[in-house]
């Protein structure tokens, strides 16, 4: 029997999608068809018939439309270029290009699962929050940790979702505050709708998860039954522990990643969802999503056909040529390559911390991505207003800085104020000279809160 717990979990409006008839009929079709269904326009009106990619190895891909060109690939050495209407399941050969992926570092604990393509982690978390939306009369939860990207916040939002967050600690969120969550709920005859984390690298606060943790908290998903949607785009760009180790040969490359949450979903309840924006480019809207082959095929698919029909065919068949020119080896160089940048520019971050927001400010090191966390305790309890009065000094400076509470489920608990800051992209002198602003401006509106305090016990009492 299939396994597969996500799809028993569907909103119910989304229980009985057919998907698109047309792509039904299509994919009916064989060589001897003539095909009179699909309103495909003819490939010799495209104004493209190939393109060709400079890499930054110094090597080119090019890939060509040869329903125009003729030949093959063995002949010219060009990849498949795909510019008409296609499956909602995606370009074939990229999925298999997907699957063996997933297989070989992620290593499903069960067999009965899928992949497809998608539109970015964007678009695709947004399906699963659809797609995963209680039945009437049951609170739209999802159990999260106690800051959230953005964005994610921002699509709950519309929908209706209540996220509530979640303790964490430097190993991620705490399996007991899942465990007194989902109990809290139960007493109140609820469930949540899926949990909702970052494994590796979480945005903002850096933490990851280990591997004892990830055990702990998909054990507490089977004993409540929840549905986790495992949103992993920064696992490639796991960093040593130590900030000092900068050398490509100290760097995970791809072999020595963390496993995912995938990795130990035995019975189907993992979703998972990557995207190449942290490792190739946010340019190309792509990512892709595994999850029981009967959610990924049934549910999945069809609302993609009726949404985005496919993901862009031009993205998908470049990152198919681009995994195939480079092979284990050459996946794993470009991964170095780029954990070896994020190690030295969380290096300096972290340096230029420590010199600069001593007394000032508290972090841990990110153990992958690439975020910074600052907690500012003096601000503790303090609420937006000062948080704030931070951010317009450093905006006024020309340094950008994002404030925890933009990242809070609610906000208007004032949690802890923190600031998240990026190393990914400034230069060392940049982030040095930030950095040492930020420092400059809580120093300042600490020292303006102890004078405050100061007056105030020197004010006569009067009778």
């Amino acid at each position: 029997m299939p396994l597969d717990q996500v799809s028993k979990r569907l909103a119910p409006q989304f229980q009985h999608v057919e998907g698109s008839l047309i792509k039904k009929i299509a994919a009916r079709a064989t060589s001897r068809s003539i095909s009179l269904a699909g309103g495909l326009p003819h490939e010799s009106t495209f104004v493209f018939r190939g393109v060709t990619w400079e890499m930054d190895d110094g090597s080119t891909l090019t890939l060509k439309n040869r329903a125009l060109t003729g030949g093959t690939e063995a002949e010219d050495g060009a990849a498949e270029l795909p510019l008409n209407y296609m499956q909602g399941s995606g370009m074939p050969e990229l999925c298999g290009e997907l699957r063996a992926h997933m297989q070989r570092y992620h290593t499903p604990a069960y067999d009965d699962w899928a992949v497809i393509p998608t539109t970015g982690s964007t678009d695709a978390l947004t399906k699963c929050f659809q797609l995963l939306m209680p039945p009437p009369g049951k609170k739209p939860i999802i159990l999260s940790e106690s800051l959230v990207w953005a964005a994610a916040l921002a699509i709950a939002a519309p929908l209706g979702y209540e996220v509530r967050g979640l303790e964490l600690d430097s190993d991620g969120m705490l399996p007991s505050a899942l465990d007194v969550a989902c109990r809290q709920l139960a007493s109140e005859g609820e469930r949540a709708a899926f949990l909702y984390l970052t494994p590796h690298g979480q945005n903002p606060t850096g933490t990851s998860l280990s591997p004892k943790r990830k055990r702990d908290l998909y054990a507490l998903a089977q004993e409540h039954d929840l549905i986790i949607v495992e949103d992993d785009p920064y696992r490639l760009l796991f960093l040593p522990a130590d900030p000092d180790e900068t050398g490509e040969a100290a760097m995970p490359g791809v072999m020595g990643l963390p496993k995912s949450l995938l990795s130990v979903d035995t019975d189907g309840r993992v979703i998972h969802l990557e995207s190449l924006s942290k490792w190739v480019c946010p340019g190309l809207r792509l990512g892709w999503l595994t999850a029981p082959k009967a959610f990924v095929e049934g549910a999945y698919r069809k609302w993609n056909e009726l949404t985005i029909q496919f993901p862009c065919t031009v993205s998908q068949s470049v990152f198919c040529a681009m995994l195939r020119a480079w092979g284990q080896e050459g996946l794993d160089r470009h991964l170095r390559r780029l954990q070896v940048h994020y190690a030295k520019q969380r290096r300096v971050m972290h340096l230029a911390a420590r010199r600069h927001l001593q007394g000032l400010a508290t972090w841990d090191l990110p153990k992958a991505g690439m975020f910074i966390l600052f907690k500012v305790p003096a601000l503790k309890g303090k609420g937006k207003a000062e948080t704030d009065s931070v951010l317009e000094e450093l905006l006024a400076e020309d340094v950008l800085m994002v404030p925890g509470y933009a990242f809070d489920p609610s906000p208007e608990k004032a949690a802890e104020p923190a600031f998240r800051a990026t190393y990914a992209t400034a230069s060392p002198e940049k982030i040095e000279e930030g950095i040492a602003r930020f420092g400059k401006a809580v120093a300042r509106l600490t020292e303006g809160m102890k004078e405050e305090r100061a007056e105030e016990k020197t004010v006569p009492v009067m009778d």
